[in-house]
């Protein structure tokens, strides 16, 4: 991760309250990341931090396109992305993640790198299905059934009948008291 210390905030000389950062994200970003879906793409990061004696507020904001082959005809298409999240940092003796996006990082921390972050939210802006958008219309997912569980499907009767055989047996059982 040679390429990203640009992403790297120092956080030790903020003064408390809000800070504005602003990154252009390129096809050489995504290079960084091993296996990554995204190869290519142009963004624009704005990253608002709002420092506090005890902790570090994030606001991400993410806008662009991003470069994805299309899961049917494989051709690639420009897939928009316009994202914001939050990260929240607290300060604490270590660290370490305390939920989705609340982490404890050290007092003593300098630097706080958002270029891991800004990659897991790109990613996860990808959709599972990646159609190129002249697929979209045919598309209808609002009335296909994705799943049913096996319990929800009633047996019809005639596969319920239980082979003669089995039903002597249960009789001889009965017959015996057991």
């Amino acid at each position: 991760m040679k390429g990203l210390k640009q992403f790297a905030i120092d956080i030790i000389g903020l003064k408390i309250g809000q800070h504005e950062f602003e990154y252009s994200i390129d096809d050489a970003f995504f290079q960084n990341f091993e296996l990554s879906p995204v190869t290519e793409g142009q963004l624009a990061v704005k990253v608002v931090l709002d420092k506090s004696e005890r902790m570090l507020n994030l606001e991400l904001s993410l806008e662009g396109n991003v470069t994805l082959t299309c899961d049917r005809s494989l051709d690639e298409f420009q897939h928009p992305i316009n994202e914001s999240h939050e990260l929240v940092f607290k300060f604490g003796e270590e660290e370490k993640e305390l939920g989705d996006d609340i982490y404890m990082i050290h007092w003593d921390t300098q630097q706080l790198n958002v270029a891991q972050f800004i990659y897991e939210f790109v990613v996860l802006a990808i959709p599972l299905k990646k159609l190129h958008p002249r697929y979209l219309e045919d598309e209808d997912f609002e009335d296909e059934l994705i799943y049913t569980a096996e319990a929800d499907i009633e047996e019809p009767e005639e596969e319920q009948k239980v082979d003669p055989r089995w039903e002597a047996l249960k009789q001889l059982k009965k017959d015996s008291g057991a």
